[in-house]
């Protein structure tokens, strides 16, 4: 036969138990979360620069050809656990704004980053602006274009 305190005796402990419990996961899950964002922005910054330097070479390759070079390429925009992709601009208008030069990102946690080509060369969209694009998967032609205003970049969302 067994010994009744015993059972007694585990009953009333299991509410501390319980609440020590809670205690450790209630310190525990900020640290956590932290640690879940921090790999999120790290993992979602590396896909996102690796896609804009698969860009970037690619116009580095149509500006070595001809005029009217042209290059297709996909480019796979995705955030990746707590962040995600607020924006990514490509160049600007072909005035004398900065822009033109530039290829940039923002995330949803603040971060962002801007590349240019070396040296820096004008890109543009078919519209004559900025080519922006959010998260996604996008189809985009690249050429090496010259009109009336000056030589660049173009490129086209397919």
């Amino acid at each position: 036969m067994r010994d009744s305190s015993a059972s007694a005796s585990g009953i009333s402990d299991l509410p501390m138990q319980i609440l020590i419990g809670a205690c450790i996961i209630a310190f525990a899950a900020p640290i956590f979360y932290s640690a879940y964002d921090d790999i999120s922005s790290n993992v979602t910054e590396n896909r996102i620069e690796e896609e804009l330097n698969v860009l970037l070479e690619t116009m580095e390759l149509v500006l070595a050809g001809d005029f009217g070079t042209t290059i297709e390429i996909n480019l796979d925009l995705k955030g990746f656990g707590s962040v995600s992709i607020d924006k990514i601009s490509i160049g600007g208008p072909l005035d004398d704004s900065p822009e033109r030069f530039v290829l940039s990102y923002a995330l949803s946690n603040g971060y962002g980053k801007k590349f240019t080509l070396d040296p820096p060369y004008p890109i543009v969209s078919s519209e004559n602006s900025t080519l922006e694009l959010n998260s996604g998967s996008f189809d985009l032609k690249v050429t090496n274009e010259r009109n009336e205003m000056e030589n660049h970049i173009l490129v086209e969302l397919l």
